[in-house]
């Protein structure tokens, strides 16, 4: 299992359902793939890990791929996503520690099996000060959430950050391949 078979997974699928429109193969190495590898740049990603929004399995089936020791919960509503992501899964040998949830995050949590994550991510699930006080709920007490953001929101999310139970552990900027500016910020829950 490698991060260039599921781009080769990305291209195949994706010229047929327009899971991530039209990119390149360097273009998806460097703005998916690496942009996905930076949300475990301050904390690897251990136990249960949660990805929220998780569209074509992003950030998830690369970290899972660099980061076989934890084990992923991919939750993404859209059918065809999580069809996607659960052939990705099978075909790069992943199916024993990632499991494709097809609902929405508000209804994955009510399930009567439900337990909190030890590390929470999320690309672009929603706005980032929201995914932050969201998160919370769905992480365990000492446990990390990553926030994945442009540059832009970066001010917001450290004001509110002021206000909640979280410790930021480490912050790196970083530019997309068209010189946007990222950031990744990872948080310690401490309830």
């Amino acid at each position: 299992m490698s991060t260039e078979q599921y781009i080769d997974l990305l291209l195949h699928f994706n010229a047929s359902s327009n899971l991530i429109g039209p990119m390149d193969r360097k273009t998806i190495r460097y703005d998916l793939i690496e942009d996905s590898l930076k949300a475990a740049i301050h904390v690897a990603p251990y136990g249960r890990v949660l990805d929220v929004g998780s569209g074509a399995g992003l950030p998830g089936l690369p970290l899972a791929i660099a980061y076989p020791e934890a084990h992923y919960t991919l939750v993404e509503p859209r059918k065809k996503r999580t069809q996607f992501m659960t052939i990705a899964a099978q075909r790069l040998g992943l199916r024993e520690r990632v499991d494709v949830v097809a609902e929405r995050i508000e209804d994955f949590v009510q399930s009567p099996d439900y337990a909190p994550f030890d590390w929470v991510v999320s690309k672009a699930f929603e706005e980032p000060t929201a995914f932050l006080k969201d998160a919370l709920a769905w992480t365990k007490s000492g446990g990390h959430i990553i926030s994945m953001i442009s540059a832009a929101d970066e001010a917001s999310l450290l004001e509110l950050a002021n206000e909640l139970p979280v410790e930021q552990v480490g912050t790196m900027a970083y530019e997309s391949s068209e010189g946007q500016a990222r950031r990744v910020i990872t948080w310690k829950f401490s309830s």
